[in-house]
């Protein structure tokens, strides 16, 4: 698949309910303006992504932001661009699932 998607994290997610991955995410508890920062501030999305590297549900995260594009924001170390990347390795055609990512919510920055 992708390096973003190591398969001891995908086996490692067997253990968790699918609807409650997020309530294990490092990200819980860290001010969401991290991984919803202005474009291009790579300072921010370097933190992110180090959040994200030590979080043992990062697979799950990247999971779901890839099936469902949310269109912004980190999710699970990826950026938008790296998600579509993923679509585009693994396949994925067409749009996106309509539903959002099962972790924190977030509105779209103006």
């Amino acid at each position: 698949m992708t390096d973003l998607l190591r398969a001891a994290d995908v086996d490692a997610l067997d253990a968790i309910p699918e609807d409650r991955w997020y309530e294990l995410a490092a990200c819980r508890g860290i001010d969401p303006e991290l991984f919803f920062a202005a474009k291009g501030d790579t300072n921010a999305i370097r933190r992110a992504r180090a959040v994200c590297a030590r979080c043992p549900v990062a697979a799950a995260c990247v999971e779901e932001a890839v099936l469902s594009e949310p269109g912004w924001g980190v999710w699970g170390g990826t950026t938008v661009r790296d998600r579509q990347r993923i679509r585009r390795e693994t396949g994925l055609t067409g749009r996106p699932r309509i539903r959002p990512p099962a972790g924190p919510r977030r509105e779209r920055p103006a």
